[in-house]
């Protein structure tokens, strides 16, 4: 079987099964317990759209781009208050308006939906499973922490293995790689999803306090990421003016050189003309003559062929 092959196997099953979970929870009431919480739930299906529909681009070495949402805040705080149904539905509600309105292609927006479901829905059977009632209490945050290691190592798995299928690299190196890259970003933004809820219970006024942080993070990191390109696009600049310098030093020893050796042969040819005329035939003063003119010729191409460098460097010719 071909990579690509695998590769489209892969991506047909991660979407088939997420997709096949979200029905399920859809015809078995997912939104039914909206109702406890009605105005939580709306103010974070709020900050997980505009999580979704704003993510932080990161540019990798191979050219692809990652991106970090702050979504994954509030897809938490759903989870834990409201179940484990609002949570995958509320979150691949906002996956498919975001990729919609961001023009991506029919299949990425498949397996988006399928790999949230999944990514979610792990999350959410660790969590009930482990005795999570839907509160945030001292004797609970053992299992909210696992509920948010699961979903951040299901999430970035179901990613990072589609990546390196189709980049045709290594997919383990390619999936250990992002799993540490991801243990720095997303336990932030995570840890701030039992907060929400915590904080929603003494009043909602002060929800958006708490979305404060993740969108300083938000901006920080977008600031970080765009004084490093600009810091990589200032030493790119000055690497290629060292080149341009080292090729102008380059250029101007060859055209000394290449003017210095008919020069020479100028003023050679001419000096024995001038010492030796009496004693030369009219035959050898002709062919010194011919010489001479062979070589001025020759000094007059190189002379015109650097001034059309010249040109060429000043943008005066196209």
């Amino acid at each position: 079987m071909t990579r690509r092959r695998f590769l489209q196997i892969y991506l047909a099953s991660v979407t088939v099964s997420g997709c096949v979970l979200l029905a399920w929870l859809a015809s078995t009431g997912g939104f039914s317990d909206i109702g406890n919480a009605p105005a939580v739930f709306w103010l974070c299906a709020g900050f997980l759209l505009a999580g979704e529909l704003f993510p932080i681009s990161i540019p990798r070495s191979n050219g692809q781009v990652d991106e970090i949402t702050m979504s994954a805040t509030f897809t938490f705080a759903l989870l834990i208050g409201s179940g484990t149904g609002v949570a995958v539905l509320t979150q691949a509600v906002a996956s498919l308006v975001s990729d919609v309105l961001h023009r991506k292609q029919l299949w990425k927006v498949a397996f988006n939906l399928g790999q949230y479901s999944l990514s979610v829905g792990a999350a959410g059977w660790v969590y009930r499973n482990l005795g999570g009632d839907g509160r945030v209490t001292t004797s609970d945050l053992g299992v909210i922490a696992l509920a948010g290691v699961v979903f951040v190592a299901v999430n970035t798995v179901l990613t990072s293995i589609a990546l390196a299928l189709a980049q045709d690299e290594p997919v383990l190196a390619y999936v250990w790689r992002d799993l540490r890259f991801d243990s720095f970003t997303s336990p932030v933004l995570l840890a701030l999803g039992p907060v929400v809820l915590v904080v929603s219970d003494r009043s909602l006024w002060l929800v958006p306090l708490v979305a404060a942080p993740a969108v300083a993070v938000y901006w920080g990191t977008k600031l970080a990421l765009e004084n490093t390109r600009l810091v990589g696009e200032l030493k790119g600049s000055l690497e290629h003016m060292t080149e341009l310098n080292r090729m102008n030093d380059d250029f101007v020893a060859v055209v000394s050189h290449e003017l210095r050796t008919p020069l020479t042969s100028i003023q050679g040819y001419i000096k024995t003309l001038l010492q030796l005329s009496p004693e030369l035939e009219e035959t050898q003063r002709r062919s010194f003559l011919e010489a001479a003119d062979r070589q001025s010729e020759r000094l007059r191409r190189l002379i015109e062929q650097t001034l059309v460098v010249a040109r060429l460097e000043s943008h005066v010719e196209p």
